[in-house]
């Protein structure tokens, strides 16, 4: 067991982003179970468009996870969207 894993005591679902349907609207995977460490902190941060915006949890994954600006983390009743 690496290090990380053993931090990694949470369960989420991600949902990769994916294209525009023909409405315009975002469109995401299937959602996939992951472990995790999943911790609630407020913290304003800069966003990939430059703005700054407060983050809402901090969630670290096994360094193998694909995670990307625009997918989405549900943890418990939470989906957050990832800056």
């Amino acid at each position: 067991m690496s290090l990380i894993s053993s931090y990694l005591r949470q369960s989420a679902s991600i949902l990769n982003a994916g294209a525009a349907n023909v409405n315009g609207e975002k469109t995401f995977s299937s959602p996939r179970a992951a472990r995790c460490r999943f911790e609630d902190r407020l913290t304003t941060v800069r966003a990939a468009t430059g703005d700054l915006v407060v983050s809402q949890a901090r969630v670290f994954f096994k360094p193998d996870e694909t995670v990307s600006v625009g997918d989405r983390i549900t943890f418990g009743s939470r989906t957050l969207q990832v800056l």
